[in-house]
């Protein structure tokens, strides 16, 4: 543990008393703080949903007398007041806290973005001149490559997994964690070996990307593409096509950062904001050709509908 210290992310400033060595430091207030508890857990309520994280790990969402509580197998339980500006860590039997960190920036950041009225998307974000384009996918569908390629093709990354929307109005899409995490062909590929971190759980990460190739604040958001695999022999390289509201809905729900946790009485509003989204946004099928030799040329073509 440090003293500490303040990282840039989502749009915001995070004050942590523990180092995140996957963030940039910054200068600015906090909009969050994450402290370790030194009191005991107070009671938990009404259980709002669970997601299974993996074989031995499952994250469950209870409400309490003060907002919310996020608990996972491993790492602990996470209080996160009404406000959504504090962070409060009980640790758990196995409190690694590099696993401490990833469930912070995953689902206790964007609970605590959903405690201030926004909606946290399992989607890639990208920026360019006509406004920024979100890519929402299931993991292991293409998706961070595909940013990846966008940004060769001119994109100013947002985020690679998390993606913050204020619903505005303007609806704006703000920049989350930047890295991208790829495949080990899909680095190789597009970004050389030297880029990349060591493989960690079968993906290279590329973290030091360029500023120039960052975007530093929010975008107002222009589309939303909702990403399927295409043939590899397709007469196209990628093609678009609008979803009505209720199907654009309903995936969006689907990737919903928080899925299955955000049930109960939390169900309502988070369903509220996505429809509000759907108005406001158009919402597209995007169908890419699934042939890596092709890539590029589907980049260039949807970074050029967007100014890029």
């Amino acid at each position: 543990m440090t003293s500490a210290a303040h990282y840039a992310v989502f749009g915001g400033v995070l004050q942590s008393v523990f180092a995140f060595p996957e963030l940039r430091p910054a200068s600015a207030a906090p909009d969050w703080a994450l402290l370790e508890a030194t009191e005991p857990p107070t009671p938990l309520g009404e259980m709002l949903g669970t997601h299974p994280i993996n074989a031995n790990c499952t994250a469950r969402l209870f409400r309490t007398d003060e907002g919310l509580a996020l608990t996972f197998d491993d790492t602990g339980r996470f209080d996160i007041p009404a406000t959504g500006t504090l962070i409060r860590w009980h640790r758990g039997p196995a409190p690694d806290e590099a696993a401490m960190r990833t469930d912070v920036l995953g689902r206790c950041l964007a609970l605590a973005m959903h405690q201030r009225g926004m909606l946290a998307l399992h989607a890639a974000g990208l920026a360019f001149p006509g406004g920024a384009i979100a890519l929402v996918a299931p993991s292991g569908t293409g998706k961070s490559t595909l940013a990846f390629a966008l940004v060769r093709a001119g994109g100013r990354l947002l985020s690679d997994d998390t993606l913050p929307i204020e619903l505005g109005p303007p609806v704006l899409a703000r920049p989350g964690v930047q890295s991208i995490r790829l495949n080990e062909d899909s680095a190789a590929l597009l970004g050389g070996e030297a880029r990349f971190t060591p493989e960690v759980w079968g993906k290279r990460e590329y973290r030091d990307l360029p500023d120039d190739v960052r975007a530093p604040a929010a975008v107002p958001l222009a589309a939303i593409y909702v990403l399927s695999p295409g043939a590899a022999d397709a007469d196209a390289s990628v093609v678009a096509e609008p979803l009505p509201g209720f199907i654009a809905s309903l995936a969006l729900v689907g990737q919903h950062k928080l899925g299955a946790l955000l049930g109960g009485s939390e169900a309502a509003p988070t369903l509220s904001r996505v429809a509000a989204l759907t108005r406001a946004v158009p919402v597209r099928k995007l169908v890419v050709a699934r042939d890596l030799g092709r890539l590029q040329e589907a980049a260039a073509t949807l970074a050029s509908w967007h100014g890029g």
